[in-house]
């Protein structure tokens, strides 16, 4: 490692895991960024400094003047921003909170992606109607799968996916949630504690399909959820199952008469899933890699921990669910975060106010929201989706044959996708589609067609980014922070 990579400081870019595809993309888009910074300077836009202290260290900062020069001359025309309601709540008040020094690391690092989401530091596209002239700027997003704004396309790619892998059949939507008096012991030990959760969950659904389908394997998909309609703190996980089971030896499809509730939240399932998160917290307790939470001694907890198993658990369990509906249902959970600026009805800088249940309203300060969405905030690395049985990877083959004896019972409802050919490549084609065939598909607008004058003509020029644009936004943002009341 070279002494200029080591002293370089972290930059706020996602660094999840690429594709090949989105390498390549990225590659293009640095290509195309070089273009449009050699034509800036072609044009005098910037000057590079007179005299540097480090090659490397120059060429960013000659880089960024040039970009800075180009968006204050596009702003300066008149362009139109693209930027989300909800991002500028975020930038306006993230200071405060990026400012205490005991926040955790992985949260500094999320908001830190939001906060850089849709500037100028990460470069974007400046949109052009040849017909009409009307030009629009559009700011990349940051990517990080806890910004409101970002996961709309994968959501969108995601639904398409699982819908060609789903099967033709009813589904259930269970919900467990947890127990108020816990929440603070999980909060505290996230890494240790969610990834109990969604196991326990699982047994507890695993367990309620044997007593239909006996060793048969189920097919059902979880997704943790952390908020409430208030952004509050409110763990619970989502469960989409598909109501029957493939047999062991494979002959038939298996299932419960018609109208029977399939996974019935009663006293039993309820005990399950209690029994066995309650156990997963006393192992690890007992093995010590458990964090008390503040004010909480042992003996508190030992209280906590025995109340809780007396009582009866909440699981929720509609009776039935369209297969074609299923995971667009799961996929508003998926891959969001619990706002979106949709739900953002009034900010005048200060306070927000948002839709809650029900059609209701809240109104609360700019820095309060922030804070809420901070505590939806993921431990790094830790899955919130997964899928079990059938929807596993090592029963691709399972699952065809699941198909196959769900149409020879004539058990099908109707309502999935209809599969051309072999179903994953059908999934594999939906996964790597345009975004804007998504978009044009699910959305039902043309992202190429003008909105002014209707004609399809929109030339997109890309703006490459600049990390050092970056820091400097951070540094502008740290500086108008507002005190905490």
């Amino acid at each position: 490692m070279t002494a200029a990579a080591t002293a370089a400081p972290p930059l706020p870019i996602t660094t999840e895991r690429r594709s090949r595809r989105a390498r390549a993309r990225a590659q293009a888009h640095d290509h195309a960024g070089e273009v449009v910074r050699a034509h800036v300077r072609a044009c005098g836009c910037a000057s590079p400094p007179a005299s540097v202290e480090c090659a490397a260290e120059a060429s960013a900062r000659t880089d960024a003047e040039e970009l800075v020069a180009l968006f204050r001359e596009l702003a300066q025309g008149g362009i139109d921003v693209h930027r989300p309601l909800v991002s500028r709540v975020i930038r306006d008040h993230a200071g405060a909170l990026l400012a205490d020094p005991q926040l955790a690391e992985q949260v500094r690092r999320v908001l830190r992606h939001l906060v850089s989401c849709r500037t100028e530091g990460l470069g974007g596209h400046l949109v052009r109607c040849e017909s009409c002239g009307q030009k629009e700027l559009v700011y990349h997003a940051c990517r990080d799968r806890h910004c409101p704004t970002c996961p709309a396309v994968r959501a969108l790619r995601w639904v398409e996916v699982r819908k060609q892998r789903a099967l033709d059949v009813e589904h259930h939507h269970a919900v467990f949630t947890l127990p108020g008096a816990l929440r603070p012991l999980f909060f505290k030990n996230q890494d240790r504690l969610y990834g109990e959760f969604m196991k326990a969950v699982a047994d507890a659904v695993r367990w309620g399909c044997r007593r239909v389908i006996g060793d048969g394997t189920p097919a059902f998909t979880t997704v943790l959820h952390t908020w409430n309609r208030h952004l509050q703190y409110h763990l619970h996980a989502h469960v989409v199952l598909a109501v029957g089971g493939l047999s062991v030896d494979g002959s038939t499809w298996v299932t419960r008469g018609q109208g029977e509730c399939f996974l019935s939240a009663d006293e039993a399932l309820c005990a399950r899933y209690r029994d066995a998160l309650l156990a997963r917290v006393r192992k690890l307790r007992a093995a010590g890699q458990l964090a008390l939470p503040r004010g909480t001694s042992d003996a508190d907890l030992d209280e906590v921990l025995a109340r809780q198993a007396k009582r009866r658990w909440h699981v929720y369990s509609k009776k039935t669910l369209r297969s074609d509906r299923a995971y667009e249902y799961l996929g508003r959970y998926a891959r969001r975060v619990g706002l979106s600026s949709a739900r953002i009805v009034a900010y005048d800088g200060e306070r927000v106010t948002f839709v809650t249940k029900g059609g209701k309203t809240t109104t609360i300060t700019g820095a309060e929201l922030v804070s809420r969405l901070a505590l939806h905030v993921l431990p790094r690395g830790f899955v919130r989706l997964r899928h079990y049985g059938l929807f596993t990877v090592r029963h691709k083959a399972r699952l065809a044959l699941a198909r196959q004896r769900i149409a020879e019972q004539g058990l099908g409802c109707g309502y999935a996708a209809v599969l051309e050919g072999d179903d994953e490549q059908s999934a594999d084609l939906a996964e790597d589609a345009a975004w804007q065939d998504v978009v044009r598909e699910r959305l039902g607008f043309d992202p190429d067609v003008c909105r002014a004058c209707k004609e399809r003509a929109l030339v997109r020029t890309p703006l490459a980014p600049s990390p050092l644009l970056v820091r400097r936004d951070l540094e502008r943002v740290m500086r108008r922070r507002r005190a905490p009341p």
